[in-house]
């Protein structure tokens, strides 16, 4: 698949607006939301289908099937697209997860409403009816983790890391990773008399290209590549002498290149013959003076510092490391305790860090320092490791997702059953409180007995058929009594007293039992709708869901279908 770009000069003369009025059941803009649902419906859980994206003049080819990674690397021009893809790039900024799952649940109901004669007020209406229906459900009866259990978190970090196809995980592959996830994530929680917080959520991952994945480890502190360390070099930090238990470190957020660029918009007047950036080089040459005397041993800026400078403070054992961004200067600052120096005034000696030793570490042939902080601060680096590029990006947006759902759990320690179970369940509550319901629900929206079961069919047609997914090659029945999905193969021919688990591997149940997904005989027991599952004792192979995840998603879905069914005309000027 590849995302078009146009080209235009700046020089082009502006050409006549043409400004295009497409309705919702316009050819384009259909043929773009089906086109968008099979891709995304295509990508999601572990039988997903990897996505190649590229532009259309060359360029990265990126390959991929989480959402996060498929929908950056995209550009969309159609505005209906636009808006689901940007409700979905909201939701994965604050849960990095979820995507493939919001996405479908709104265009599926989008397509499905466009087929029904039914006023689309009345359908929005529903849709929000029945999305406080399920939100109640999913809120108040989901299973509850225990962080003693690590059992239970070990199976929500294998769901994530078992459900992307391109990293290739063997069951080696996976016990190591959600043990290295555990462990980091554990060991990144600050003590609870732990003065201050942390500004960052102390963890930072590293991706080494060019080695086995079996080679990803755990380093307690910060590593920071180094290129100004010569990768033969075998010097090692730990020896620097100290007076003091601890390394002090300057952490510096200005430009020392010797340039104007920090004097701002400030002006100033000076002679001919005055050389401004030599003044500029001797007023930093005096604030490195002060680090001097501060004892300081290890300067870490965040651009660039001028070449004589850098020589200069080596002379005076001082280690510099540059141009280290600002995505890394909240990490220095929670693994030092420094604050970042944005002027070159005085130095205040409460502005400088400590860390309890540093050393130089020398990965795939390129310099890095680790940074190993006092006991008080929690800092971890994962340092990943593949001999594949694409799968090295893949693998990295898995525990960094990994490790956001860890954090969500220890807000809200909720999690549903996964592999589609909690889909089927909540389907077949939502259709019996529908019934139920129903004198309430048209007395309220002023609909037709007809219009709300239509529209209950979409709505819960469209969480079942989230659940199976795309994979033809089985069949799909669930129980009355979980509400739980199950699969079985097309071509087998089971004895009736066979037992199977279901598909999230919590409970088991005899094949006489089950029935057809989408049968009226698929029914949950009124008493047993009341409560949930209980939660039995988790093996590391029960697949499991972030309720948080989940129910943002479903209702972010929902809005956003609510949304685009309430658009009359899109009105989309071309030039």
């Amino acid at each position: 698949m590849q995302s078009h770009l146009e080209t235009t000069s700046r020089l082009d003369a502006k050409k006549q607006a043409c400004i295009n009025h497409l309705t919702l059941e316009n050819d384009q803009i259909l043929r773009a939301l089906v086109l968008m649902e099979q891709m995304i419906s295509s990508s999601r859980g572990p039988f997903g289908k990897i996505k190649m994206v590229q532009n259309s003049h060359g360029g990265h080819l990126t390959m991929t099937s989480t959402s996060s990674r498929l929908l950056s690397s995209m550009s969309f021009s159609n505005p209906i697209a636009k808006l689901v893809v940007s409700s979905a790039q909201g939701h994965l900024q604050t849960f990095s997860d979820g995507g493939h799952l919001l996405m479908s649940f709104s265009l599926n109901l989008i397509l499905g409403s466009l087929r029904l004669d039914i006023s689309r007020r009345i359908l929005t209406d529903l849709y929000e009816i029945f999305l406080t229906m399920c939100v109640e459900y999913l809120t108040n009866f989901s299973n509850i983790v225990s962080f003693s259990d690590l059992k239970q978190m070990s199976s929500m970090v294998m769901s994530i890391l078992t459900s992307k196809p391109l990293c290739r995980f063997t069951l080696k592959h996976v016990r190591l990773y959600s043990s290295l996830i555990l462990e980091c994530f554990l060991s990144s929680l600050p003590d609870g008399n732990a003065m201050g917080g942390q500004v960052t959520d102390g963890v930072t991952i590293v991706t080494v290209e060019g080695e086995s994945m079996e080679k990803s480890t755990l380093l307690q502190g910060l590593l920071l590549q180094c290129p100004e360390v010569a990768s033969h070099s075998k010097q090692n930090m730990i020896t620097l002498r100290t007076k003091a238990p601890y390394i002090l470190v300057a952490l510096v957020a200005m430009s020392m290149s010797g340039d104007t660029e920090e004097t701002g918009s400030m002006q100033f007047e000076s002679d001919i013959s005055v050389d401004t950036e030599n003044i500029f080089l001797q007023s930093l040459e005096e604030f490195c003076d002060k680090l001097v005397v501060a004892n300081v041993r290890l300067l870490l800026c965040q651009k660039v510092v001028h070449p004589w400078l850098k020589q200069y403070l080596r002379e005076r054992s001082v280690v510099v490391v540059e141009r280290l961004g600002a995505t890394m200067i909240p990490y220095i600052q929670d693994v030092s305790g420094a604050v970042p120096i944005r002027c070159i005034g005085a130095v205040d000696v409460d502005w400088l860090g400590k860390v309890a030793h540093v050393e130089h570490r020398i990965i795939q042939e390129k310099s890095y320092l680790l940074l190993t902080p006092l006991a008080e601060q929690h800092v971890m680096t994962l340092v990943l490791y593949s001999p594949d590029e694409e799968q090295l990006s893949e693998l990295k947006s898995l525990c960094s997702t990994c490790l956001m759902s860890l954090r969500h759990l220890l807000r809200s320690p909720h999690v549903l059953f996964g592999g589609g179970c909690w889909q089927t369940r909540l389907s077949a509550l939502l259709k019996n409180k529908v019934k139920a319901d129903q004198g309430d629900i048209i007395e309220k929206t002023g609909c037709t007995r007809g219009c709300l079961m239509e529209a209950c069919n979409i709505f819960t047609n469209t969480l079942e058929k989230i659940a199976i997914g795309t994979d033809d090659k089985y069949h799909h029945m669930s129980d009355f009594e979980s509400g739980h999905l199950w699969h079985l193969p097309k071509c087998s021919n089971p004895d009736t007293d066979v037992v199977l688990k279901c598909s999230c591997g919590a409970f088991k149940q005899n094949i006489s039992k089950l029935s057809y997904i989408g049968e009226d005989t698929v029914k949950i027991d009124r008493d047993l709708a009341q409560s949930p599952p209980s939660f039995p004792v988790v093996d590391s192979d029960v697949v499991l869901d972030l309720s948080a995840t989940c129910v943002s998603a479903l209702t972010s879905g929902v809005l956003t279908a609510n949304t685009v069914l309430s658009i009359g005309q899109s009105i989309q000027d071309i030039n």
